[in-house]
């Protein structure tokens, strides 16, 4: 038993073969196209989201060591100031008690000029 060729099996396999090759130049070609884009663009914003991400993380890092120093200087500052404070108190309560001195000085001295002067005349 011998085969024959049949030219309808060879139109069809050349059918077939024209067919995928337009399907794939005019319609896969520009979905897969599409969908690498797609790819590319995604892959570009996972970048930037890191990099943005590494940027915020350096910001916040420098935030924190101003917010550090800040606070350093204020307690700093504070310190100076209590103590600064607590001398003056100290300084006024020293002036209060010598007006408070002072005026009994002069009370005395009034009393005995006032003696004296009783003596006097």
């Amino acid at each position: 038993m011998q085969i024959q060729p049949n030219f309808t099996i060879v139109i069809q396999i050349f059918n077939f073969l024209i067919s995928f090759l337009i399907l794939r130049r005019f319609f896969l070609k520009p979905a897969i196209d599409v969908l690498l884009e797609k790819e590319a663009d995604k892959k570009k914003l996972e970048d930037k989201k890191s990099n943005l991400e590494v940027i915020i993380e350096e910001k916040n890092n420098s935030i924190l060591n101003l917010w550090k120093e800040a606070k350093s200087k204020f307690y700093k500052y504070i310190k100076d100031c209590a103590s600064k404070i607590y001398f003056r108190k100290l300084k006024i309560k020293s002036i209060v008690e010598n007006s408070v001195d002072n005026k009994a000085l002069v009370s005395e001295l009034n009393n005995l000029l006032v003696k004296k002067l009783e003596n006097v005349g």
